[in-house]
């Protein structure tokens, strides 16, 4: 297994597996970035330090015998078995939790992100890819670039559609690097062309072709010639340009103001949008013809709050550039927990400004907690972890029985006062605790040393 600079915890080791048809497992995402994967099976899987744990996990913060995940029907279960630094999932401390795909399980250091699949834990595959320098592509979002790489060597026009900050124009770049092409990748902003310069700025004019015109201007067409043209906000291009546009990239020639010989060029088109075009279309602010001339293949990039198994690496590869080389500090496990359940509305862009931002507050730290965090990340996290969990009868006495009566430990275990496990006790018809704490002695007297 590879190491990274904040994980520096030996890799954990899991000995259960599984094949065939999807099931459910744990992604474990920090302290370490492999993508290992502990498929979850039937029976008991016991989580822990101790070598003789189904699966260890090595860390301070572990105990020797942390958690246990059991099959209940259909439903994974996980349970505290009494750590010193307990259980959380998403965010909450709790006695025993249902696992579902997208939940959180933070046990000690570790950080593990429960997932559907198929693969097996021997499956594993590099799980982190450096699209072109700086740029990540994960688990998620890597497998969606598998078309867009296959084509890129083509004419084909591609059309990369995503929220703000979800990095479509890395995404162009990687196109054009792959592409071969000689030319240069030239980056139209749609959204910034006022409509009285586009036919300027798009196709070049020659020097005193209108009042204003003290040079020559190539234009964003002929300067992307052998290149690519990646045309950013494209559903923001005046619509009277629109039909020009469409002229120039079918005739592939484009006809500087001021010049009455076209200038033949020879490119490829990237366009990027947020909304489908075909929004746009029916809006009437785009052209149905432009649309189909651009629509060769389209690539949905997937919102930061949709690759949360990609949050930690892409938060540490941003904190690491902006640490000034110096080696960036050690990352505490809340912290990151909390990245990974924030919504990111600014998706990667928001990330990127949290890590600059950790970097010129804190840039002295030589730990990074959750306090480090700002107020509106944290704010966002407070109802959900301010919960009480729900203890029932039935779950108090099974505790109870593990801690052989001992109402304070079994009190820390539920999350309750000593005053409020006495009550809830109380409330069981005809329950005695002498006879209970006897029973259990009795139990553990007849029962074979382990």
């Amino acid at each position: 297994m590879k190491s990274s600079a904040n994980a520096t915890l030996p890799g954990p080791r899991t000995e259960v597996g599984g094949a065939g048809k999807p099931t459910l497992a744990i992604r474990w995402i920090y302290p370490q970035f492999d993508g290992l994967l502990t498929i979850l099976s039937k029976g008991s899987l016991v989580i822990g330090r101790a070598a003789e744990c189904d699966l260890v996990l090595e860390g301070g913060q572990v105990s020797r015998r942390h958690a246990e995940i059991r099959q209940e029907g259909l439903v994974f279960r996980v349970r505290d078995l009494g750590s010193s630094n307990h259980l959380y999932v998403d965010g909450q401390r709790v006695i025993e939790a249902a696992l579902s795909p997208g939940g959180l399980v933070r046990i000690g250091e570790w950080l593990g992100l429960v997932v559907e699949t198929e693969s097996r834990p021997d499956d594993q595959q590099e799980a982190f890819h450096e699209v072109v320098p700086g740029y990540w592509a994960g688990p998620t979002l890597w497998p969606r670039l598998a078309g867009l790489r296959s084509a890129a060597t083509t004419k084909i026009p591609v059309i990369i559609e995503g929220e703000t900050g979800t990095g479509k124009e890395g995404i162009a770049r990687a196109v054009h690097a792959w592409s071969g092409r000689p030319g240069k990748l030239v980056v139209v902003n749609c959204a910034a062309i006022p409509e009285n310069l586009a036919e300027g700025e798009l196709f070049g004019y020659r020097k005193g072709a209108f009042t204003g015109a003290e040079r020559m201007h190539q234009g964003f067409l002929r300067a992307s010639d052998k290149g690519t043209l990646f045309l950013d906000e494209v559903a923001d291009l005046p619509l009277a340009m629109q039909p020009k546009l469409l002229r120039a990239l079918e005739q592939g020639e484009a006809t500087p103001i001021g010049e009455t010989a076209p200038a033949s060029i020879d490119l490829r088109v990237v366009a990027a949008i947020q909304r489908p075009l075909a929004e746009a279309v029916s809006a009437k602010t785009f052209r149905p013809d432009l649309q189909a001339r651009l629509d060769g293949l389209t690539v949905r990039l997937p919102g930061l709050r949709e690759r949360v198994e990609e949050i930690p690496f892409l938060f540490c590869q941003l904190l690491k550039g902006h640490w000034g080389g110096r080696e960036p500090p050690k990352i505490e496990t809340p912290l990151v927990e909390a990245l990974c359940r924030y919504g990111w509305p600014h998706n990667i862009r928001e990330l990127d400004h949290l890590a600059q931002q950790l970097a010129a507050l804190h840039g002295k730290e030589r730990t990074l907690t959750r306090a480090h965090l700002p107020e509106k990340i944290r704010e966002k996290l407070k109802p959900a972890e301010s919960s009480a969990p729900t203890v029932t009868p039935e779950l108090a006495l099974k505790i109870m029985g593990e801690e052989g009566g001992n109402i304070r430990r079994a009190a820390d275990r539920l999350m309750l006062s000593r005053q409020q496990l006495y009550r809830l006790l109380e409330s069981i018809p005809n329950f005695d605790l002498r006879a209970f704490r006897r029973e259990i002695q009795s139990r553990r007297a007849t029962e074979p040393p382990s």
